[in-house]
């Protein structure tokens, strides 16, 4: 068996995606999972959200400005472009690795990755229209 970084990382995401749940079997308590991602601070929106930022236990939350569709966006942030970005409704989990750690003068601009290339051939692909998903 072969256990990278990137391999528990999306084992811990695809977790949070099901509450808790893996292979059926309550790994976390769906409760805290929940508690996890709500706000427990609110800082003010930006141009890319339709409400206000939340910070939940180390996560970022918002709501993402796209379509007529509200997607509810959770995020993790670290050092050097690492980058987690999930969206439930699209059972959707995008994993960034960098190693530019320490560098504020380097530039990752993700968030243009994702809105202007990822969600927009997610789209396509789907009719024009983002298919909802239930988890």
């Amino acid at each position: 068996m072969k256990i990278t970084k990137i391999s528990v990382t999306n084992q811990i995401w695809f977790i949070y995606m099901n509450y808790g749940n893996w292979n059926n079997i309550q790994i976390v308590d769906s409760d805290w999972v929940q508690q996890s991602v709500c706000p427990q601070v609110f800082i003010s929106g930006n141009a890319k959200t339709v409400s206000d930022d939340g910070y939940g236990f180390l996560l970022w939350t918002y709501i993402l400005r796209d379509s007529n569709v509200p997607l509810e966006i959770t995020e993790a942030n670290g050092n050097g472009g690492q980058i987690i970005f999930m969206c439930k409704r699209l059972h959707l989990l995008i994993v960034f690795t960098g190693g530019n750690y320490n560098r504020r003068d380097i530039v990752n601009n993700y968030f243009t990755a994702i809105k202007d290339y990822i969600l927009p051939a997610i789209k396509k692909r789907v009719s024009n229209e983002y298919q909802v998903m239930s988890v």
